[in-house]
């Protein structure tokens, strides 16, 4: 059964961090699926009624515990900004060798 995106990027969302962590993402079977959700939500599936099969397949997909397979399939939720921006908004710039320019007994240094 093919299931919405915008289903499959919800599920994703609610339950990525119980599936991302301690090897739950090679689970494939229904029932040992239904019985991590029932642990973690037992109203779940009265509100999901295919919440199973839709964490099936993205277990199947690999796309909990691997960032670089969900990238892939929901690549709006990992936006990255380039790096040229972000390093010129973190600092100012700055004068060259820290200073803002010769002082003023300097330039008068050079006179005489």
């Amino acid at each position: 059964m093919a299931f919405s995106r915008a289903e499959r990027l919800n599920v994703f969302l609610a339950w990525n961090k119980i599936f991302s962590s301690g090897g739950k993402y090679y689970i494939r079977k229904s029932k040992a699926i239904r019985t991590v959700v029932e642990q973690h939500d037992r109203l779940a599936l009265r509100y999901r009624p295919n919440l199973i099969q839709v964490l099936k397949s993205l277990l199947e997909d690999g796309v909990f515990g691997n960032n670089y397979r969900a990238r892939d399939f929901f690549p709006e939720i990992f936006i990255q900004k380039p790096i040229e921006q972000t390093k010129a908004a973190s600092s100012p710039p700055r004068p060259l060798f820290g200073m803002e320019g010769p002082s003023k007994e300097l330039l008068d240094s050079f006179k005489k």
